[in-house]
């Protein structure tokens, strides 16, 4: 134990009973209390905040209650955007039968259980080596589909697409394309 001698020597913030008593007081209690609610409250609205699409899409009895915290925080609530959901089944493309035009048909299929954002999609039109020789990124709107891609829907799309100008003068052969999903 500490003699009595060394008890004065020792420096103020190792006084303990002075330390204990502070937080023991009433008003200090009772303002720790009312931090640790704010701090709650305040993590409980950054997670509002942060995932309010998802909460939206798996709650949508919560959605009104989201609208009108976004209204105050001046966000927006959109789709989810989950691309490793979106499936692209049964892709085609091929030349029209007239013209120079081709025909590009596919399906969109999400897997999730919620709606997602539907995706655009980027058709790239490879050369005898795989190589892309021409890139085009086809949005929603181009294929006529709505915003959003209903939980394990699918959407079959299908359109005309043509080359002209002076890129399609020095294009090489089309050997085979490719079509993927993107959110851009």
């Amino acid at each position: 134990g500490l003699s009595a001698a060394d008890s004065q020597r020792m420096p103020p913030f190792f006084d303990t009973s002075e330390a204990s008593s502070f937080w023991r007081r009433a008003w200090v209690r009772r303002s720790l209390w009312v931090l640790a609610v704010l701090a709650a409250l305040l993590l409980i609205a950054q997670v509002l905040y942060q995932e309010r699409d998802l909460i939206a899409a798996r709650q949508p009895s919560l959605r009104p209650v989201l609208a009108t915290l976004c209204r105050v925080a001046g966000c927006e609530i959109t789709a989810l955007r989950q691309i490793n959901d979106i499936k692209i089944d049964g892709a085609s493309f091929a030349r029209e039968k007239s013209g120079d035009g081709f025909q590009l048909s596919f399906t969109l299929r999400n897997a999730a259980a919620v709606p997602l954002a539907m995706p655009a999609i980027e058709l790239s039109l490879l050369d005898t080596q795989e190589r892309a020789v021409v890139r085009r990124v086809l949005m929603p709107a181009d294929f006529g589909a709505p915003a959003v891609l209903p939980a394990r829907a699918e959407r079959a799309a299908s359109m005309s697409l043509s080359l002209s100008g002076p890129e399609a003068a020095a294009m090489p052969p089309v050997a085979g394309f490719r079509v993927e999903a993107l959110y851009p």
